[in-house]
């Protein structure tokens, strides 16, 4: 995502991951910054028993700052480019494309210009094995009426 940014915004925008901490996030010159942070998983899972096709959305959040909020394409013209870039885009390892899911109201914080924006795309959901309910093995015989029947469940080895 860093990469899909750095690639089609200007030279003077600076992209990067979100730091840790408060105090390494420098006040923008006069380009902007885009800064990236993943904000984990959302969803429930598929009522379906197979799981086959369980998936959860994963969300991206993108910190937009700028010292303008209109002035030389300004705040509002930097998160109009971020969400242009990115709605429609199908990260790797993602079963879907990223979706706006919301953007905040520009606020003025730190003498500057910022917003959010968060993006979400469907991601498969793919358990680990259970030892004790792996692949079981069922066989069945019935008898001359359907309803007659012997079940035997078996464990895999």
């Amino acid at each position: 995502m860093i990469q899909r940014l750095r690639g089609s915004l200007p030279a003077d925008i600076a992209v990067a991951a979100l730091p840790d901490a408060v105090g390494e996030l420098a006040r923008p010159a006069d380009g902007g910054q885009a800064f990236i942070y993943y904000a984990g998983l959302a969803g429930r899972p598929n009522p379906d028993s197979t799981g086959g096709a369980e998936t959860r959305l994963q969300l991206w959040q993108v910190l937009v700052r700028h010292r303008h909020r209109r002035a030389g394409g300004g705040l509002y013209a930097l998160l109009d480019s971020v969400r242009m870039l990115f709605t429609g885009w199908r990260p790797a390892a993602a079963a879907g494309r990223l979706q706006l899911l919301e953007q905040s109201a520009p606020e003025l914080l730190d003498g500057c210009w910022a917003s959010f924006q968060t993006f979400a795309a469907p991601t498969p959901n793919l358990p680990l094995p259970d030892q004790e309910t792996t692949v079981r093995l069922v066989r069945a015989t019935w008898e001359n009426q359907p309803h007659d029947h012997e079940t035997v469940v078996e464990k895999q080895p």
